[in-house]
């Protein structure tokens, strides 16, 4: 757990309300249901639902997917979903155009908006809550907009993003 109790108020609110999506598309035309491709005999979605399950700072975590294979598997291990529309689901579809409808939605069944955004990849299974964790706090004690993770040659890799709600519209 996050030791929060020197946390300025102001910054401790950021925190009422942190909302992460797992973006999990099943098309896939480079690699075929990657997201549900096993390592060490468990789907790749289901490391990042567990880091999810593991953050001492997310409030809530949501699969948006159009996949009944990935809808399956994230039922068998308690995460809620979102429904994906098939426009949204095509190869050409922008990520933030995902998160953007699955953060409406979770809002709508929330009654209230998110103050915080993750966004996860489903097919990075190197995601730890420690690494959720930590990006959310770095956005919160810098006063930044945006957190993004990077290789070890300081390349997005697009496998965890912090986002103000703002940011992301």
């Amino acid at each position: 757990k996050m030791n929060l109790k020197k946390l300025h108020p102001r910054k401790k609110k950021i925190l009422e309300n942190v909302v992460a999506i797992i973006p999990a598309r099943g098309n896939s035309k480079r690699f075929k249901n990657k997201n549900i491709n096993k390592i060490k005999k468990t789907p790749m979605i289901v490391y990042t639902i567990n880091a999810c399950k593991g953050s001492s700072l997310l409030n809530h975590f949501y699969v948006s997917s159009e996949n009944k294979k990935i809808l399956e598997i994230k039922k068998k291990n308690k995460a809620r979903v979102i429904k994906r529309p098939n426009n949204l689901s095509k190869d050409d579809v922008f990520k933030m155009d995902v998160v953007k409808h699955a953060l409406l939605e979770i809002e709508k069944k929330l009654g209230k908006k998110a103050s915080l955004v993750a966004s996860l990849q489903a097919n990075s299974p190197e995601i730890s809550s420690n690494d959720i964790d930590n990006s959310i706090m770095k956005l919160i004690n810098n006063d930044l907009n945006e957190v993004i993770s990077v290789d070890k040659n300081l390349n997005s890799n697009a496998a965890i993003r912090i986002m103000k709600r703002d940011t992301v519209f």
